[in-house]
């Protein structure tokens, strides 16, 4: 179970990772994997968005706020994930 659910975090982890670095390193929204990624992790980071303004940096690269916030509750998301599923397998095991 633990191996689940760290796969399906990762991939959201990732998306949002590459997401903040795109939009740092102002990669072209047109392109078909900048797209897909801005299109995957939009559900992700949605939620949070207008929390803070962006960072805009010489008009250009984009420090994405919201996306960091998004990313570290989903990593806390996480963390208390696992320790629920290991407080259930040892509550089974007894």
């Amino acid at each position: 179970m633990r191996g689940i659910v760290s796969f399906i975090m990762t991939i959201i982890e990732i998306l949002i990772c590459l997401r903040m670095v795109f939009l740092l390193f102002d990669a072209n929204a047109s392109n078909a994997i900048v797209a897909w990624v801005y299109d995957k992790s939009q559900i992700f980071v949605g939620p949070f968005e207008g929390i803070f303004n962006d960072i805009v940096i010489d008009g250009r690269y984009v420090i994405d706020i919201n996306a960091l916030i998004a990313w570290f509750v989903y990593l806390l998301i996480y963390l208390v994930v696992l320790e629920v599923i290991k407080l259930l397998e040892r509550a089974l095991m007894r």
